[in-house]
């Protein structure tokens, strides 16, 4: 990809389909000025009885004519076990996918009590390893468990539609990620989805425009911390444009090829 024009880069948090929640940012890079600039954020998703809300999703997205990619932060792919052709008559504990058996023998270590058993086609691999990210404890949904389902149905509808390249990224991980790198992980990352977590999000979103020459408008300022699917949405796209310029933690070699994964910033891990 060539970087000496102008970019952009979509980020969606996403809501449900019938409610007006979900949020858009576009951010355009100028490569000329090193600067990233924050041109675009729709807070609100508004629909009506013309026009559902993934029509009017997919029209905005069809006017950002310079963006690259979207990214998503929620699961855009179905757990391998609803896909896989191999013969899984017994159960998952029986399962000879490599990531599978690996999400398999996590559960066996971590030893928790009551035992929860492994339900593959509702947990993807990659939902396992970001919820241990770098040895701490993250809340990653499964991307077909009770809350994330009908979002991942939608965000997988939406996908097939969209014309670029279509990613995903965990907010609370990336932020963790992000937070490390820039040396503010234990002051603000654990409190930016807490109630009145407004504080965490107006620190965080200092440090990270003066780490990332980042502009924003006073009133998308204001709005990116006072909403988390406004800050979401530019999560997403800020990590479309890191995922072109800095270092993406890669997938486990223990994956396999058709497993999910998620953008996320490099850290340097003891795996």
């Amino acid at each position: 990809m060539s970087l000496s024009k102008q970019i952009g880069f979509i980020g969606v948090s996403l809501a449900g389909g019938k409610t007006e929640k979900t949020a858009c940012a576009y951010l355009e890079f100028f490569p000329d000025q090193k600067r990233l600039f924050l041109s675009e954020l729709n807070s609100k998703i508004l629909f009506d009885e013309g026009l559902g809300s993934d029509d009017k999703l997919l029209d905005w997205l069809a006017t950002k004519t310079l963006a690259t990619q979207v990214v998503f932060d929620v699961p855009l792919t179905l757990p391998s076990c609803l896909n896989c052709k191999c013969d899984n008559s017994l159960g998952p504990q029986f399962c000879k996918r490599e990531d599978v058996q690996w999400m398999k023998n996590k559960l066996i270590e971590k030893r928790q009590r009551p035992f929860r058993p492994l339900t593959s086609y509702t947990q993807r691999p990659v939902d396992y390893y970001l919820s241990e990210f770098n040895g701490e404890k993250f809340e990653v949904g499964h991307a077909l468990g009770s809350n994330l389902a009908p979002l991942t149905a939608r965000a997988i509808y939406l996908k097939k539609r969209i014309q670029i390249k279509v990613q995903e990224m965990n907010p609370k991980v990336v932020c963790y990620a992000l937070g490390k790198i820039w040396g503010v992980s234990n002051l603000y990352t654990p409190f930016l989805y807490t109630h009145g977590g407004e504080e965490a999000r107006k620190n965080f979103l200092n440090s990270w425009i003066d780490k990332s020459h980042l502009f924003i408008y006073k009133q998308d300022y204001k709005l990116l911390i006072e909403s988390v699917h406004a800050f979401n949405s530019l999560l997403g796209a800020y990590m479309g444009y890191y995922s072109v310029h800095f270092e993406m933690q890669l997938k486990p070699k223990y994956f396999l090829k058709d497993s999910a994964w998620s953008l996320l910033p490099k850290l340097h891990l003891n795996e």
